[in-house]
Parts: structure tokens; C-alpha cells; sequence
């Protein structure tokens, strides 16, 4: 019978790192994917992807003016997807947000931007799932 248990330990603990290894492929994907599909007049709409465990990131990074001026940094995006893949743990219950607080990113995503259609959004987050269950299957 012990033996059996450890076959089921160890079931389990494949199943927990490969379903820790898709959620943080999907970070990845979605957070990058939005970026680069988001319309990029400035590139403040775009960089504001920020992906947090647990509670909502809130705020922006700079601003719109800072956009304009190009003085806006890419590094917290990037530091905050480490930060994800780095830190999730299956087992600790956390949730993963990808959430972008600019002003007009739900009208961008409506379409009022010749730059990406209308449900850009939807279309990187389809996209991205599939990517990342190709990931982890491989």
C-alpha cells in the first residue's frame, strides 16, 4: 500500500509543476502578447500590463506625458512577469491578474484605434492559452 501512495505523491507532484509551468507560460505570453498588440500612438497603453499574484496591481507606470516624451520605462512590466514566474506556487491558492490600468485601453480594445481591431484583447489572451498548453506538452 505504501507504495502506491508514493505513486500517487508523485502523480500529484507532476501534476502541480506542470500546471505551476502553464500558468506562468501564460503570464508570459499574455502579458508580452498585449503589450505588442496594444496600439502604440505612445507606448503607454501597452506597457501598462502588469502582472500581479494576488491582489490587482494599481496605478500606472508614468504617464501619458512621460509616453510622449519617451521617457517611460519597460522594466517594471518585465520585473513584475520575473516576479510571477519566479513566485507562483500552485499549492499557496494564488490568483495571477494580468490587468492594465490605462485610461483608454477598454475603448482601445473596442476598436477605436486603426493600430489593432476591435477584441484585440480576447484574441492575444485565445492565443495565448494555446501557447502555452503547447509549452507544457512538449
Amino acid at each position: 500500500m505504501a507504495r502506491k501512495s508514493a505513486q500517487v505523491r508523485d502523480v500529484q507532484k507532476a501534476l502541480i509543476k506542470t500546471t505551476e509551468k502553464g500558468v506562468k507560460r501564460l503570464v508570459h505570453h499574455l502579458t508580452f502578447g498585449l503589450r505588442d498588440a496594444t496600439p502604440k500612438k505612445t507606448t503607454f497603453h501597452s506597457i501598462q500590463w502588469i502582472p500581479s499574484i494576488g491582489k490587482f496591481h494599481v496605478g500606472t507606470i508614468g504617464t501619458y506625458e512621460d509616453a510622449l516624451a519617451g521617457t517611460v520605462k519597460r522594466q517594471p512590466q518585465i520585473s513584475a512577469v520575473a516576479t510571477v514566474k519566479r513566485s507562483f506556487k500552485l499549492g499557496r491558492r494564488q490568483r495571477v491578474n494580468v490587468v492594465n490600468n490605462g485610461p483608454a485601453i477598454e475603448s482601445l480594445n473596442r476598436g477605436s484605434s486603426t493600430q489593432a481591431g476591435a477584441g484585440f484583447v480576447q484574441r492575444v489572451m485565445k492565443d495565448s492559452i494555446k501557447k502555452a498548453e503547447k509549452e507544457v506538452s512538449d
